[in-house]
């Protein structure tokens, strides 16, 4: 999980104090966990789960799309360096596609049209 803290703009005393509690690795987990999932269901509500882990300057990331009643799954994944984030979020993405992650993510843009 993550916590996510909101400053003021501009208010010195609190961006130090978030600072010092930040953790760099996490931050950048996050970071990549939300591209993927910005990339792959922006806004569908869609059952897609997603794992990111920084070792030092590498990284994977895992990823699993499910349908809405369980009974329907693919997943990716990926191994990456640090300043691929791109490439390997768009190659999962491709692959997620690729095997019917993007027919599991239709289902829930159509639940809620209905």
């Amino acid at each position: 999980g993550a916590v996510v803290l909101l400053i003021r703009g501009g208010d010195r005393r609190a961006a130090a104090a978030v600072r010092e509690v930040n953790d760099p690795g996490s931050l950048a987990e996050v970071g990549l966990e939300r591209m993927l999932l910005g990339a792959i269901c922006r806004d569908s509500g869609a059952g897609v789960g997603v794992l990111a882990e920084y070792d030092g300057e590498e990284f994977d990331l895992r990823a699993a799309v499910v349908s809405p009643d369980g009974s329907s799954r693919v997943t990716s994944e990926s191994h990456g360096w640090k300043g691929d984030e791109l490439k390997a979020v768009g190659g999962m993405v491709a692959d997620l596609f690729e095997r019917g992650g993007g027919e599991i993510i239709d289902m829930y843009r159509n639940d809620t049209e209905e």
